[in-house]
């Protein structure tokens, strides 16, 4: 093996460093001020003080690299100071450190960049003191930046130091052949192609070129290792289903099922998932009769924790695993080892994003490979999408021997509250709407800025859109008459909820009506307007266009075949038997729209239906995607849609009125109908970028995709 085409060289490390970008393991600093026009080289001063501010908060950190001479948005401009200045510079490491807890010896080299000098830094992670700059401060590296910090959140306990620096350490007798190299290509691939797999080791600094041969640290066989169990015993995740909500002992012992996944950790992250996952989902009884499958947890909360706790376990405790208990009533995962003496409890439920890593290399690989967002993020995920999602937030306890988080299947809401709402379970409330029923619960009016402040919306599509929902559901009214609505305000009353008993007695209506008007196959436009006649002059559905409700309340599908209850209502007559209806004209597949008949001046229809125009012959896999951030880009959504199969096109029509932000709806075209419909029934109500996503068919999305 040749060292010139298995060493990486400082210049190759610096362009990765460049493409890569800042982030908690790299910094960049300008050598330059002034305007972008009239740039002048800095004040010696303050470039030698961000050197020491910076590796000082490195080291006491989880180790990194900094690059003078480059902007932060990754260009290179150079430094162009005198020779004595930039020999301050490279000398700062030492010269502007406390002379009590000094550093021990970086990287420092110049490096010559398409004809501009950049001064390169990189320093380990310290383990045995807490590093000071010249004037005192206590500095540590948070996320892109370097803050100050009390010399108390960085102390060093013993076995603490050993859990730090074991994924450092050089491991006896190991060497590249002992890893899955095609793994550490793919790795290469995402992010610095073209580079050979023992120069992709060394930029993660999971290996280091040393005279013979390639030596690997324990990261690199923890992550990549063919054979993990040669280098750790249990370097597994451990799940197990307990019957109720204890673990019992003995003759009572309680566990149906217990599995062991053993594996490196890039097999571990996919392996434990997959085994995990179907533990998250529940069969129960729906309202119409049959058997639907429940999410109990948010999916991304449980594999976030799950994550965390492959990422950041002791590892240098080799007699345990992880264990993961499903309870009854909650999610358990167990980490071996306490909490590092830099994190509280307290600290990680302020959500602040306050993190220290153990494991410092593994850490940052799966950062850099896209497993993990940026340091201190993972937790305040998981709160906020069981916030999002009306649960408890997650219990954490930490003691001696683990670090324990339990998410917990029970609701924000009151026992009373939930059995409001589950008076309107033939609805199929989502949360959103959910909250708005429990505000309107009295039966007084709601204005629109209790609506807004209560579910925390700021923009007003947002609550639009919501209203609309619950119009097309039956379930709000108008509070006004006709003469108020003239002179009507945020704060004025508008809207009443339509109280349990008769939301049920309105749809009862609705239902007759649609069954009597039913032949076969697909609803036609004469029945449509027959439904419109027949129901009571008093419901709300009356006010309303009947496709989009009945759709809207998932009774109807794209092409107007009747689903769900719906189904369920005409297959039977009541007692059980066939319902015996017939069609007199095959119309199957025929989509027409019913006139808008008798309306008052309520918002427009929802947003989905605008892409519902004219016939539709076949079965579309492309499916439309509502409720988007307006940041959300086609890629994003791509990713979503890749984990249930072949996506062939995404589309986000831009809002043309402010660039920066899309429109709040895409299209997402899959390969395959079946997929389509799996990507339909698991992604409804999922959450990305913070919103619950709104899926439904489309058949206007040619214009949007081609």
């Amino acid at each position: 093996m040749e060292s010139s085409t298995t060493h990486l060289t400082l210049q190759e490390r610096v362009r990765t460093a460049l493409q890569l970008g800042e982030s908690h393991f790299r910094e960049f600093k300008s050598a330059l001020a002034g305007r972008s026009s009239h740039k002048q080289p800095r004040n010696p001063k303050e470039i030698r003080k961000d050197i020491s501010e910076a590796l000082v908060a490195f080291a006491n950190a989880d180790g990194g690299e900094l690059l003078v001479g480059v902007e932060d948005d990754g260009r290179v401009t150079g430094v162009h100071h005198d020779q004595g200045s930039i020999e301050s510079f490279l000398e700062s490491w030492r010269t502007h450190v406390h002379n009590e807890t000094p550093l021990l010896p970086p990287v420092v080299a110049r490096i010559e960049l398409d004809g501009k000098l950049i001064l390169y830094f990189s320093v380990d992670k310290s383990t045995s003191l807490i590093h000071l700059t010249n004037d005192g401060r206590c500095m540590q590296r948070r996320d892109r930046a370097s803050v100050p910090v009390p010399t108390n959140q960085i102390t060093f306990e013993r076995q603490e130091q050993i859990s730090r620096e074991y994924d450092r350490a050089f491991l006896d007798g190991g060497d590249p052949s002992a890893l899955d190299l095609e793994a550490v290509e793919r790795m290469g691939d995402s992010i610095a192609p073209g580079l050979s797999p023992e120069k992709i080791l060394q930029l993660l600094d999971l290996a280091e070129f040393s005279g013979p041969g390639m030596k690997l640290r324990r990261a690199a066989a923890l992550l990549l290792a063919r054979e993990i169990t040669h280098w750790h015993p249990r370097c597994e995740v451990r799940i197990l289903r307990v019957a109720g909500t204890e673990l019992l002992t003995g003759r009572d012992y309680n566990v149906d099922s217990d599995t062991h996944v053993v594996g490196c950790i890039l097999e571990l992250l996919t392996k434990a998932w997959e085994e995990l996952r179907p533990y998250l989902v529940e069969t129960r009884l729906g309202p119409d009769g049959r058997f639907e499958e429940q999410v109990r947890y948010p999916e991304d909360a449980c594999r976030e924790a799950l994550t965390n706790a492959i990422a950041h376990r002791d590892y240098s405790i080799e007699g345990r695993a992880i264990e993961v208990y499903v309870f009854d009533d909650r999610l358990e995962i167990r980490s071996p080892g306490a909490l590092l003496s830099t994190v509280t409890i307290e600290g990680i439920k302020s959500l602040s994003g306050l993190h220290q890593s153990r494991n410092t290399t593994i850490a940052r690989t799966l950062r850099e490979l896209g497993y993990m967002r940026e340091m201190g993020e993972g937790f305040r995920r998981i709160f906020q999408l069981m916030q999002a999602h009306d649960l408890v937030e997650p219990d954490l306890v930490a003691d001696e021997q683990s670090f324990i988080v339990s998410l917990r299947h029970r609701s924000v809401f009151s026992e009373e509250d939930q059995r409001w709402i589950q008076a309107y379970d033939r609805f199929s409330l989502e949360r959103s709407e959910e909250k708005v029923m429990l505000l309107g619960k009295n039966g007084g009016p709601l204005s629109v800025q209790q609506i807004m402040d209560a579910l925390d919306l700021v923009d007003t599509e947002d609550y639009r859109l919501l209203i609309e929902g619950l119009l097309n559901k039956g379930l709000i009214v108008s509070a006004l008459d006709r003469k108020s609505r003239r002179n009507r305000n945020r704060d004025s009353p508008r809207w009443k909820i339509v109280q349990p008993k008769d939301a049920n007695d309105y749809l009862a209506d609705l239902l007759r009506a649609t069954k009597a008007a039913y032949r076969d196959q697909a609803f036609r436009k004469e029945e449509f307007e027959e439904i419109y006649n027949t129901i009571g002059q008093g419901s709300p559905y009356k006010v309303r266009r009947i496709r989009p409700i009945l759709r809207r309340l998932g009774l109807i599908e794209v092409l107007n075949k009747p689903i769900g209850h719906l189904q369920a209502v005409l297959e039977t007559d009541g007692t059980g038997s066939p319902s015996g209806l017939e069609r007199t004209t095959p119309t199957a597949g025929v989509l027409e729209e019913e006139p808008p008949g008798k309306r008052t001046d309520l918002p427009e229809e929802a947003f989905a239906d605008a892409f519902i125009e004219g016939e539709a012959e076949d079965e579309t896999a492309t499916l439309f995607v509502g409720n988007l951030a307006y940041t959300t880009d086609e890629d994003s959504l791509r990713v979503l849609f890749e984990r249930l199969g072949a996506v062939r096109r995404v589309a986000i029509p831009p809002n043309i009125n402010v660039p920066e932000r899309n429109r709040g709806f895409g299209f997402v075209e899959m390969d395959q109908l079946a997929e389509a419909k799996k990507a339909k029934e698991t992604l409804q109500g999922a959450l990305l970028d913070g919103r619950t996503l709104f899926l439904d068919w489309a058949t206007g999305e040619r214009s949007a995709l081609e």
